[in-house]
């Protein structure tokens, strides 16, 4: 009984005696330097939060424009009137269920600044947290350093660096704050300047259902060379107007079938016509049933019109194509079988004209595309049906009708004494909103679209800022009041002092 008694005493005076001896150490620490500790604490928490947001931020943003998805799906599925009603009615192009987030109404260059600057301001932050990190250890122990072990020459190597981390560390992050307080700015300059704010699917030519819109010619640039001709150079150049420009923008070729292949051989005649006009279009639903205007087959959805230029090419360079249409019926198959024979003889054409090269002194495996498709205007005239359609049709540079349409717009305005500016009170040579770029006529927005909320990266931009800048703000706050409440430690202490 005695020895239990002994054994609870002895437990309780330890444990009142650690008590004791933690209350001492916490009433003998110094001040100063955990209240620095707890500074570079909340600092560190705070670079990993910008870092983080700036990283993800920028791969976010620049996956989603830079990259194309091979297949693009839009539900309903859409005839060319109901494509043209849609966007007329939401004036905006038809953007793809899985790509929400659009692109924004600006050049290559703009749209790097933006995120550029992002990704700067956030491996600034990365450093930044490396140095808080640092001194938030440093100060950590610092703290609760006994005295004698700083006495003048008694110090360990590792007391020494800790002092000269947490005396020269300090000026190194007050410069971090510094260049990040000047990129802050300078990315506050480039939003408060409207750069990349439009969303490019709102602009005019859009909205209205033109060949212009760079919404559409751009998603046809990209897929071209992604998929077709991949070049990541000249896949970054889409986002320039120059760079896109050999692209119609009526619609997104990944919309017009399913076959990879077919697209690409109708983007490739589309980049390799010049005149400004379309090379296909969605068909309607009244033209289902009539098989010298409806190929494909009827358990699709859709399907489309071409040349009957890039149909031969379909078929000389997209065998399997043909599990697509509709060959049961005769004027389909009797077509088809014409188109595919038109490959031998584009293929001799195709060996002739490199031997004539070679002994030139040249080589190239380039063909261009008018030299590749050898008499296929001549085969067309032998077919049934299809060369009727396209020889009644011409080729036409507004198969929509819709040009008729603007045209009968504008004569009423000018009629009626009103100046001649559009459907959509808009002309092709005016800038509607004060704050879009007022030089290029690919990025004109009509009045109704001023008011919008603005592209994903311009929106996400203006969050990081806000973000940012409120972070820096109070931890700069914080820190010159820690700095003015907080006086200079001795670290070294000299016993004959």
């Amino acid at each position: 009984m005695g020895g239990c008694c002994y054994c609870c005493n002895c437990c309780s005076l330890t444990g009142i005696d650690d008590a004791w001896f933690r209350l001492r150490t916490a009433c003998r620490r110094r001040r100063n330097s955990y209240k620095l500790y707890l500074f570079h604490l909340i600092s560190t928490a705070f670079s990993i939060l910008t870092f983080s947001t700036a990283l993800t931020l920028y791969l976010v943003v620049w996956s989603q424009m830079s990259s194309v998805s091979e297949d693009c799906t839009v539900t309903p599925a859409l005839t060319n009137k109901d494509f043209k009603n849609y966007t007329l009615t939401n004036e905006q192009a038809i953007a793809c269920d899985y790509e929400p987030f659009g692109a924004a109404a600006c050049e290559l260059q703009d749209l790097r600044n933006v995120l550029d600057f992002v990704l700067v301001n956030g491996v600034t932050n990365a450093i930044q947290l490396l140095f808080s990190g640092l001194l938030c250890r440093t100060f950590h122990y610092f703290s609760n350093l006994p005295q004698e072990k700083m006495h003048y020459g008694s110090t360990s190597r590792l007391i020494s660096c800790g002092g000269c981390l947490a005396k020269w560390c300090p000026w190194v992050g007050r410069s971090l704050h510094l260049f990040q307080i000047v990129i802050l700015w300078t990315i506050w300059g480039i939003m408060t300047d409207n750069t990349c704010r439009g969303e490019l699917a709102l602009t005019y030519n859009c909205a209205n259902f033109e060949e212009g819109c760079g919404y559409n010619k751009l998603k046809n640039c990209q897929f071209y060379y992604t998929f077709c001709s991949a070049d990541e150079t000249l896949a970054q150049q889409c986002f320039n107007v120059d760079g896109r420009s050999e692209f119609s923008g009526r619609m997104d070729v990944r919309l017009l079938s399913f076959s990879t292949c077919a697209r690409c051989a109708v983007l490739a005649a589309d980049k390799a016509n010049p005149i400004d006009s379309d090379e296909f279009w969605l068909l309607d639903e009244e033209d289902r049933y009539d098989p010298s205007v409806y190929p494909c087959s009827q358990a699709l959805d859709t399907c489309f019109y071409t040349t009957e230029a890039v149909w031969s090419t379909i078929a000389c360079d997209c065998p399997d194509f043909k599990n697509y249409l509709n060959l049961t019926e005769d004027t389909v198959s009797t077509w088809w079988t014409a188109r595919s024979a038109s490959c031998s003889r584009r293929l001799e054409g195709q060996h002739k004209q490199s031997q004539e090269v070679f002994r030139d002194g040249a080589k190239t495996e380039e063909i261009l595309p008018d030299q590749m498709l050898v008499d296929v205007e001549t085969d067309a005239a032998d077919m049934p049906g299809f060369s009727k359609r396209e020889t009644e049709m011409s080729l036409p540079d507004d198969p929509w009708g819709w040009r008729m349409e603007e045209a009968a717009s504008r004569r009423r305005r000018e009629e009626a004494g009103r100046p001649d500016r559009g459907l959509l009170g808009l002309g092709l040579d005016s800038q509607a909103c004060s704050w879009a770029p007022q030089s290029i006529s690919e990025f004109f927005f009509p009045s109704g679209a001023c008011h919008q909320a603005g592209s994903f990266v311009y929106r996400l931009g203006l969050i990081y800022v806000y973000l940012s800048g409120s972070l820096m703000i109070v931890t700069i706050g914080v820190g010159q009041t820690v700095r003015v409440m907080c006086s200079t430690e001795p670290w070294f202490f000299s016993p004959s002092v």
